[in-house]
């Protein structure tokens, strides 16, 4: 049995009832379609994914849609992600197969050779393009969050990539910052669509869109001018500010005291979101804070509750900072700077639940089948006792995935005194030394 892939890092995002029309960000977009890359880059809370999924929805494109995370950075891994998120598209158009020689070539072990696994891919890519209507073409991939991936060898992957990419397909790259790749070339080209943190900034008609779409209320000139100015037009801010409005009666008075700094932003979370909260409610998300997703079941393991479910939908409802991964997904995600501040918030209210929370997740997690994740939570509680049989239990599957990287991070994390009481983690280290080339020594 192989270990599963989290099917939710394929979905596209929903966007929610707050966003408003950007007509100028879809032209950009449109018209970069007739160019190789097109590349989003800009700072946390700009709204990357919201403008990417807004415009989907609204064009009803075909996406290979790929929400990247630190763990991704293992080449088979990110390969495996890759090929299934190509799948979604062949299963659009009734090609059940597409992917399935990219796939074979993957399990075969050569995770080394890249460009033939990538070479397999490109070319059923090419065969799919062949039966669409051109009214359709081009087709996109989009890898969200790649500022993610610092593994060189993913790097040269996505190059060779780009350098192979058919006319009927077109890399959509969004990140905090430029991606370390050899742009260069195709920018000279003109073959790169760019949005930057300076397209993305709501302007002052968006502000006011916005104010009126989320509260009901038409904002004077100074008010939207003021607005943005503090916040120079950031989304994340601009959420921000709407949520402490919707209880305020002087809306002008507050907005003249606003500010978009990083401090103020964290200051307000905690006196205007979180405190504002009941004491259960916070409690909820400060536990389930630990979790890069979260979904019904898990969360009522993790806080010991049984009504996450009805939590999640009324926190999403209530534009809590939660983002639902998929029309038909029972999944959820904070959004990323909320994440941040609400684990800063645990690690100083109650350091001392976090290894337990972690620990908890674990269980779950491998009861469920999503045992890397497992994992992973077992690693950051630190209790070596329930990581190191599981790590043993995925050793086998790691290897046959050629998931080297991953498997030498995760018996880094053991001693010599767990590696050496169990001969198969032995073997695994050894494998992974000999297959890797590392000159360490093993344990």
């Amino acid at each position: 049995m192989s270990i599963p892939l989290l099917a939710t890092k394929l979905y596209l995002p929903r966007t929610h009832s707050e966003c408003i029309q950007r007509p100028r960000l879809v032209e950009k977009l449109e018209g970069g379609l007739k160019k190789r890359i097109t590349l989003i880059a800009a700072p946390p809370g700009f709204g990357k994914t919201t403008t990417l999924a807004g415009w989907l929805e609204e064009k009803k494109r075909q996406v290979a849609w790929l929400s990247l995370d630190a763990k991704d950075n293992d080449l088979s891994r990110f390969f495996s992600y890759l090929i299934a998120a190509f799948s979604t598209l062949g299963k659009f158009y009734s090609k059940e197969e597409f992917g399935e020689l990219a796939a074979g070539t993957l399990q075969t072990g050569q995770t080394r050779q890249a460009e033939l696994v990538l070479t397999t891919l490109i070319n059923e890519m090419v065969d799919l393009a062949e039966n669409i209507d051109p009214k359709d073409l081009p087709l996109l991939l989009v890898l969200d969050d790649y500022h993610v991936v610092t593994e060189q060898a993913i790097h040269d992957a996505v190059e060779f990539l780009i350098s192979g990419l058919p006319p009927s397909l077109h890399l959509i790259i969004s990140s905090r910052v430029d991606p370390d790749l050899s742009l260069a070339r195709w920018l000279i080209q003109d073959q790169v669509s760019e949005l930057r943190a300076a397209d993305l900034r709501f302007s002052s008609t968006e502000i006011s869109d916005f104010f009126l779409q989320i509260l009901g209320v038409q904002l004077s000139q100074a008010d939207i001018a003021s607005l943005e100015t503090r916040t120079e037009g950031w989304v994340a801010g601009l959420k921000v500010a709407a949520l402490s409005m919707r209880e305020r009666c002087d809306i002008s008075s507050f907005i003249q005291t606003f500010t978009g700094s990083n401090r103020y932003i964290l200051d307000f979370l905690v006196e205007e979101v979180l405190e504002q909260l009941p004491d259960t409610v916070q409690d909820f998300l400060l536990k389930t804070s630990i979790l890069e997703r979260l979904c019904g079941p898990l969360c009522d393991f993790l806080t010991r509750s049984t009504d996450s479910q009805a939590l999640l939908e009324t926190l999403e409802r209530d534009n809590i900072f939660l983002d639902h991964l998929g029309d038909q997904s029972a999944w959820y995600r904070y959004h990323q700077l909320f994440g941040e501040f609400l684990r800063t918030q645990l690690s100083r209210k109650s350091p001392e639940k976090i290894p337990q929370l972690h620990y908890r997740a674990s269980i779950w997690l491998e009861e469920n089948g999503y045992l890397p994740e497992a994992i992973e939570h077992a690693l950051i509680s630190g209790n070596t006792e329930r990581s190191t049989p599981l790590i043993e239990k995925a050793a086998r599957e790691a290897i046959e995935r050629g998931e080297w990287g991953t498997l030498q991070r995760w018996l880094s994390a053991l001693g010599k005194e767990q590696l050496s009481e169990r001969p198969r983690l032995c073997l695994a280290r050894a494998w992974s030394l000999l297959y890797t080339g590392s000159q360490q020594e093993t344990a």
